[in-house]
């Protein structure tokens, strides 16, 4: 970076010069000489300023290329978009996402194993907007709800705007957990899916913490279910199911579950492959 900026600065010193402007009257350079000595007004440091927060000179490779990776090992990586803005959250989602595929389709068109990855979407809508989806041609989201299985690539979302979501990704969504919603114009656009309209007033009116709708790929009904606290027990049964060891729970003044006690969840060196997993 360093280097670019100094080369920057000797042509717009040297920007009379006949050589050099002659080599200077292309699209590449002055698409990016705004930035540097504010010929196109304060346009280009104001845009800079906007995402500057974001910025971590530290930083050495690109953010989606070291996800992925982390992914690839099996570990969780969180991606904390609730402070940008709109802006700001979809467009770093989307180039995720992108590049994800990306890597995928690769590995597809080279007959490679793929790597078996699972992705959860907090707030959906503000990623699946059907108006946003409605204005681009191609939208990575779509694209990976609609091929992810073949990529084996897992998508979860969670969302209390059921009629915000693009339609394409519902309709490619076949797995359901719903639990309960408060509006009736959302229960009426989950009724175009399956058959949770004889659910609605279920739906509606039952707020009982856990007691949801579900609507699995494998199962021809919806079926109503209690779901348990995923607490610290389960956690150890659910490891011991996969034929891997029990983790401890240490005591600090995090949230705890029922004994009083904070889950620590130990990273695996291998990630578990569940050979039946459905796609959400």
């Amino acid at each position: 970076m360093q280097g670019l900026r100094q080369v920057m600065d000797w042509l717009i010193k040297n920007a009379s010069d006949a050589e050099v402007t002659k080599w200077a009257d292309n699209k590449p350079y002055q698409a990016i000489r705004p930035v540097y000595d504010l010929s196109g007004g304060r346009a280009g440091f104001s845009q800079l300023r906007n995402i500057s927060e974001f910025h971590n000179p530290n930083a050495v490779n690109d953010h989606c290329v070291e996800i992925l990776a982390e992914l690839v090992q099996g570990r969780i990586v969180i991606v904390d978009l609730s402070l940008g803005s709109e802006i700001v959250t979809q467009t770093l989602s989307e180039r995720i996402v992108t590049h994800i595929l990306a890597e995928a389709n690769n590995r597809f068109r080279q007959a490679l194993e793929p790597h078996r990855i699972q992705i959860y979407v907090e707030e959906a809508y503000r990623l699946f907007d059907r108006q946003d989806f409605n204005k681009k041609s191609a939208d990575p989201w779509v694209r990976l709800a609609k091929e992810a299985a073949k990529f084996q690539i897992g998508l979860i979302y969670a969302t209390q705007e059921v009629s915000s979501v693009e339609p394409r990704v519902l309709a490619n969504t076949h797995n359901w957990i719903v639990a309960h919603l408060n509006s009736a114009r959302e229960i009426r656009e989950l009724g175009n899916y399956y058959d949770f309209t004889s659910f609605a007033d279920a739906t509606l009116r039952a707020e009982d913490r856990g007691y949801v709708r579900l609507k699995t790929l494998s199962g021809k009904y919806i079926v109503p279910v209690q779901i348990d606290r995923f607490a610290h027990g389960a956690i150890n049964q659910s490891r011991k199911a996969a034929g891997l060891p029990p983790v401890a729970a240490a005591m600090n003044s995090g949230r705890g579950n029922d004994t009083g006690q904070t889950e620590v969840f130990e990273p695996r060196p291998e990630p578990f492959v569940d050979e039946n997993r459905e796609e959400e």
